[in-house]
């Protein structure tokens, strides 16, 4: 029988608490190993042009330390640390120019590793006929093998399925780096072409895709969707986050970049402040600094007031993310643009009310158990906001709604869905997905 193998680049090596990516990737990993023994995690080398088989333990571990309540103590977060630290104090100009000379050191650093380890094969790979690879997390970047596939699809007849989250850079250019989008386009064109079968878990992202495929001349993609997982009992326990206890608060779950639009929840939050003063909660934004919030950092400096009830927590672990939904008034979710929404299925698990955009994949993530607001209007999104501030008894009804009728997926269920596609097994009954109430 084939095997299947997972491509884990991403993951080695890495030192900080887990992105959504990475956090679907491990929980999917984890799960899939469980239903097929004859699976294997690879890493890509690019100095050397090589696949290299990673133990299964790379996926124990990040899966240990997401359990830990220090999400793996010092093994995990020195680094982690550092770097956000340098990071903020770095202006964002000269992010690009940093990644330059970051590509130009990892490019000396291969030569150098080439030379001391002297002739090494290129194209080497522990794949046999007939094998399965499977991206689940990004692979563009230093890691990118995508234009070496070629090679082993016509030597193993290796077939290839990648997850693609979402074609965001494509159609809205102006949330990234100028120069990421034509990279982005081209890796993305290259993948499709490639594929085997492209996943997505969303109807909107497979639309999207659709769509751009045929703009594009290419082949129609054969495209698949599987359902994001959202149970949490990997997690041992909610770490509390002392600043919190005792204080009323609304939560944002997501890195900090232009697209996640955090820059209307404050504009909303500055007009409920001077309107109500101290009796708003605070506002609080859980994720690390991303790219292009230049606009959002210099808002947040020019009110003080503000800042009064804003906390913005950059290094939380899982089991502390944990007890931020638990003890949340409710959540928030203004993206603009969104490939699924992983935080507010995160939220719906955990009984918890949350507010979010009414575009693109958000209302299939949030079903009827989400209040919507367009993420272009200040005015939509207090007035969706404000009566769930002034009467608590709204957020205990919504709630109560919740807990009762909710369905959540679980991420064995994920698993099994990518199970029947890779090895083709349409058939197998529908998932049962599990009432939010018997998690909580």
């Amino acid at each position: 029988m084939s095997r299947v193998w997972f491509e884990v680049s991403s993951l080695v090596g890495w030192s900080g608490p887990l992105t959504g990516m990475q956090r679907v990737t491990v929980s999917l990993i984890l799960e899939y190993i469980k239903l097929d023994s004859n699976t294997g995690l690879v890493t890509f080398n690019p100095d050397t042009k090589c696949f290299y088989e990673v133990p299964e333990s790379l996926v124990l571990d990040l899966a240990s330390a997401i359990k830990e309540k220090n999400q793996g103590s010092l093994r995990r977060s020195w680094r982690y640390r550092l770097k956000s630290f340098l990071k903020g104090q770095i202006p964002e100009s000269l992010f690009p120019l940093l990644s330059e000379i970051r590509k130009i050191v990892l490019g000396y650093l291969g030569v150098l590793q080439r030379f001391l380890q002297g002739h090494i094969p290129e194209f080497s790979s522990p794949f046999r006929s007939g094998d399965k690879l499977i991206a689940l997390d990004v692979t563009w970047g230093r890691h990118n093998y995508i234009p070496y596939l070629p090679y082993f699809k016509e030597k193993f007849g290796l077939e290839f399925f990648h997850l693609i989250h979402d074609i965001i850079p494509i159609k809205f250019p102006h949330y990234y780096e100028q120069r990421f989008s034509p990279h982005f386009r081209e890796h993305i064109r290259q993948v499709i072409q490639l594929s085997t079968g492209i996943l997505v878990y969303s109807d909107n992202s497979k639309k999207d895709i659709y769509e751009w495929s045929r703009q594009e001349g290419l082949k129609r993609p054969q495209i698949s969707r599987i359902h994001l997982g959202s149970d949490f009992e990997s997690i041992a326990g909610a770490n509390e986050v002392s600043e919190l206890v005792g204080k009323k608060y609304c939560l944002y779950v997501s890195t900090l970049e232009i697209r996640k639009n955090h820059i209307l929840l404050l504009k909303v939050w500055k007009q409920l402040i001077e309107s109500m003063g101290d009796h708003v909660p605070f506002l609080v934004f859980a994720g690390r600094r991303g790219w292009m919030i230049q606009e959002t950092l210099d808002f947040i400096k020019e009110n003080p007031k503000l800042t009064q009830r804003l906390i913005w927590l950059q290094n939380t672990s899982d089991s502390q993310l944990d007890w931020l939904y638990q003890n949340c008034y409710f959540t928030l979710y203004p993206s603009s643009y969104e490939g699924w929404g992983l935080p507010i299925i995160e939220s719906l698990a955990r009984g918890k009310l949350c507010l979010a955009s009414s575009t693109a994949s958000m209302p299939e993530a949030g079903q009827n158990f989400v209040i919507y607001f367009d993420p272009n209007s200040e005015a939509d999104c207090r007035k969706q906001i404000l009566p769930f501030i002034l009467s608590p008894e709204l957020v205990t009804e919504r709630e109560n709604f919740i807990k009762i009728n909710y369905l959540q997926t679980r991420w064995s269920e994920t698993a099994a869905d990518l199970y029947d596609i890779i090895r083709m097994n349409p058939n197998r009954p529908t998932a049962r997905l599990v009432p939010s109430k018997e998690r909580l």
